[in-house]
């Protein structure tokens, strides 16, 4: 049995003991008002089903990004839920019917719109997770260098290739979206290891320059991008 089904297996029980023991403890008051047996079963559940907003909220998550940026909130709203509760029961222990209900409906008003809104938290942080788990396009270009540097038949034209490989290995990251110069710049990695393959000496040098000036003009448009940010 997994961690998750054991803490719902031991939560359960001590829902069950909870009952068990208000009645044990203060049969007289439960025999006498209802809404003190009410709100005992309310707190009851509360306790058993601690983990019920964890699996509401994380069981749509597409990635561990997204669980694990609401397990804490939905452990904490668990919590209040049951202090909640807990005080629901208290106050019809002690005479204030309405004060427990109301205690009560609150803790369920509590349990729902906590959820939706960790749900909708969930959504937000999976979003950004999906816009930035794409493919690099940094490593599609460093490969296709090492792949033309694997194919050049001259020696300055492999050392260039590595150059520019490890050139692009410090280049800036990525963003949602992409630059107007990626796909000029496939282009000329794909312009490049046909120069290189071939020996051309001139195209290989205009595929160069072509390469380092597109590059630097992404460096600029990211970093105009990250400013805006």
């Amino acid at each position: 049995m997994n961690a998750p089904k054991l803490i719902s297996l031991s939560a359960a029980v001590l829902g069950v003991a909870i009952v068990v023991l208000g009645f044990v403890l203060v049969p007289e008051r439960l025999a006498t008002w209802p809404s003190a047996v009410i709100t005992l079963f309310v707190l009851a559940a509360s306790v058993a089903l601690v983990r019920l907003p964890v699996v509401l909220v994380t069981r749509a998550a597409r990635t561990d990004a997204g669980s694990l940026a609401v397990l804490g909130p939905a452990a904490m709203l668990g919590f209040g839920v049951i202090a909640l509760a807990a005080a629901g029961f208290i106050a019809a222990l002690l005479g204030a019917t309405r004060l427990g209900i109301a205690a009560d409906v609150i803790a369920v008003a509590v349990l729902v719109s906590g959820s939706l809104f960790l749900r909708a938290a969930m959504d937000k942080v999976q979003a950004v997770s999906d816009a930035h788990s794409g493919p690099s396009r940094l490593a599609g270009w460093r490969s296709g260098l090492a792949v033309a540097a694997a194919n050049a038949v001259l020696a300055q034209h492999r050392d260039k290739l590595h150059a520019l490989e490890e050139q692009a290995r410090y280049a800036a990251s990525d963003i949602p979206g992409g630059c107007p110069q990626d796909g000029p710049l496939e282009a000329a990695v794909a312009a490049l290891n046909a120069a290189a393959t071939s020996g051309h000496e001139n195209a290989f040098v205009e595929g160069v320059r072509e390469f380092e000036n597109l590059m630097a003009q992404r460096e600029l448009t990211l970093k105009a991008a990250r400013s805006r940010a």
